[in-house]
């Protein structure tokens, strides 16, 4: 499927491709919440249904008929025009979401800091490394880019100063990977860079709300992992200019880690101290 969208945009010069800290030692096919196996993308089966419903216009209709009625009712839509969300997810008062959530936050700890095996997908890998070798050989420049969360979602529960950094397996990975697209011998090819935001810096690393006085809404943030235009812009900017970060940070680390640049074990180890600070 990615091969056909990237003959139909012969103009692609750039593309930041996001991972999520997890994918790669999962199963979880986060395209079944998503409209993609209704999409004509979705080749491996043909389906009656989805057909009709393209050549019918289905999806059109649905989506005009939703707008027609947000108008009517003067009611704000959750989506931009350009699809980022306007509405947060996330309460007002923060504790209270994450006592909420606490069993889907606890469910990813072990895998996390690996107290159970984790095992690598060969297949998403092998996937992955075909697209960038192909994104390479067509001069396509490409920014893996592992995306922020709050902090608090990589927090170990019980210890400030843990011994192996969070998703230690799913980071290495991708930064071998990497770094065997970038060693084939392709002339003129951009070099593939890994950037990493989910890290303890200024802009994960929220204090929590006070338990007394008046609850507060965690700026910028629609939950705890997706994030407003604001924090998608200094990505952006951090990486296509690959600004230096501020000579004077008020958290340790940097927004956006160049992994490449610093190496995948100084990176784990930054990691770890970035924990044990974000607990202190």
């Amino acid at each position: 499927p990615f091969g056909l969208w990237l003959a139909q945009n012969p103009e692609l010069r750039e593309l930041i491709f996001g991972l999520d800290l997890g994918d790669l030692s999962g199963d979880a096919d986060s395209r079944k919440f998503t409209s993609f196996y209704t999409s004509p993308l979705a080749d491996a089966t043909v389906s009656l249904d989805r057909e009709i419903r393209h050549v019918v216009g289905v999806g059109a209709s649905e989506a005009s008929l939703s707008t027609l009625a947000h108008f009517i009712r003067r009611s704000p839509t959750s989506h931009s025009p350009l699809g980022r969300w306007l509405k947060p997810r996330n309460p007002r008062d923060f504790r209270a979401y994450l006592t909420t959530n606490r069993d889907v936050i606890f469910d990813q700890i072990p895998d996390m800091f690996a107290m159970r095996p984790q095992t690598i997908r060969e297949a998403k890998l092998a996937k992955l490394r075909a697209l960038f070798l192909d994104l390479r050989r067509r001069g396509v420049r490409v920014l893996v880019t592992i995306p922020p969360q709050l902090a608090i979602k990589q927090l170990h529960p019980s210890m400030d100063e843990i011994t192996t950094a969070p998703w230690s397996a799913d980071r290495r990975a991708i930064f071998e990977l990497c770094g065997e697209v970038n060693a084939a011998n392709i002339p003129d090819a951009p070099a593939v860079q890994l950037w990493d935001f989910d890290t303890f810096n200024m802009v994960t690393c929220m204090a929590l709300p006070p338990l007394s006085g008046a609850v507060r809404r965690v700026s910028h943030w629609f939950d705890m992992g997706h994030f407003d235009v604001t924090i998608g812009s200094q990505m952006v900017e951090r990486m296509l200019r690959e600004r230096a970060p501020p000579a004077v940070q008020p958290i340790g680390d940097p927004f956006g880690i160049n992994v490449l640049q610093v190496g995948i074990e100084a990176h784990l180890e930054t990691l770890k101290l970035g924990h044990a600070r974000y607990c202190r």
